[in-house]
């Protein structure tokens, strides 16, 4: 049985109309997947950049420090789940970040302590 040029090139057209029109649940995720851009994004408006909790929304839900050793003594388990079940005030982010990405915001926090001078 042999295949004609014209039905080759018709079922290569339909693999790649295929592929093209994918769901974007399929497509690679956006960059803005590392921690530093995910702490700007959901965590500084309470939290603040240098991760202190001295912003105005911070101050008014009495946002942790996270540069503080009560945070800092806190295992990564700990955080993790807090940032994924939240806390008081803090909201969940279960269901909008990755276990991937939680991981990477705990080691972030980590990095805070280190500027606490800032």
């Amino acid at each position: 049985m042999s295949f004609n040029r014209p039905f080759i090139l018709a079922l290569f057209i339909l693999l790649v109309v295929a592929v093209a029109t994918s769901s974007p649940a399929e497509k690679a995720p956006a960059p803005q997947n590392d921690a530093a851009s995910q702490f700007r994004l959901r965590c500084s408006s309470c939290h603040g950049q240098n991760g202190d909790g001295n912003t105005s929304l911070g101050r008014t839900l009495h946002a942790a420090d996270l540069r503080s050793a009560e945070v800092q003594k806190q295992s990564d388990e700990q955080l993790a789940q807090v940032i994924a079940d939240g806390r008081k005030s803090m909201p969940s982010f279960s269901n909008s970040l990755t276990q991937g990405q939680v991981r990477a915001l705990v080691g972030y926090i980590r990095t805070r302590a280190t500027k606490r001078q800032e």
